[in-house]
């Protein structure tokens, strides 16, 4: 499992530099370690989201997000704010929809916005205790700390690499 650190570390922190996600990252992996609990995969995964969701919330605040002419509250949110919103703002800012799929000609940004919901949701399922993730070899710990990991990658990286093609297609733009 220590292996998995090495992997992986580099490369997530690569997209943000924060202290306190760094730290989170570093809690996430040190629960791997621990063989003798029970909870591991499920702690595991609980940081990862914990990271992702602080990663979100630097690179989409809500003052910025609410201040986008896309913003729709939800009544459901306390903030108003969704993952979603925040999702969107971290990949196109505060650019409208129409600029970004007609003068922008990013038509996939909406693909892109769901394929990140879908990866967030699929690392939050290991959150919940099942009996299936309380009882396993480490061989299985790993497959599924892997699987977890490559999907935080994929989405910082996602968000990174989306975030910089909007930005170059506006610069584009402004030629």
């Amino acid at each position: 499992m220590k292996d998995l650190a090495t992997v992986y570390k580099d490369r997530i922190t690569l997209e943000f530099a924060d202290e306190f996600e760094l730290a989170l990252l570093n809690a996430a992996l040190s629960n791997l370690a621990k063989a003798d609990l029970l909870l591991r995969v499920n702690n595991f995964a609980y940081a990862l989201c914990e990271l992702i969701r602080h990663v979100l919330q630097n690179s989409s605040p809500d003052e910025k997000v609410s201040a986008c002419d896309w913003f729709k509250a939800d009544p459901t949110s306390s903030s108003g704010i969704t993952q979603t919103h925040r999702v969107k703002y971290a990949l196109q800012g505060e650019l409208s929809d129409i600029y970004v799929t007609n003068q922008l000609g990013f038509e996939e940004i909406d693909e892109e916005i769901k394929g990140l919901l879908e990866s967030i949701d699929h690392i939050n399922g290991y959150r919940r205790i099942e009996n299936n993730r309380i009882f396993l070899s480490d061989a299985e710990v790993e497959t599924l700390a892997i699987e977890c990991l490559e999907a935080t990658l994929g989405i910082v990286e996602k968000i990174s690499e989306t975030r910089h093609q909007v930005q170059k297609l506006v610069a584009g733009q402004m030629e």
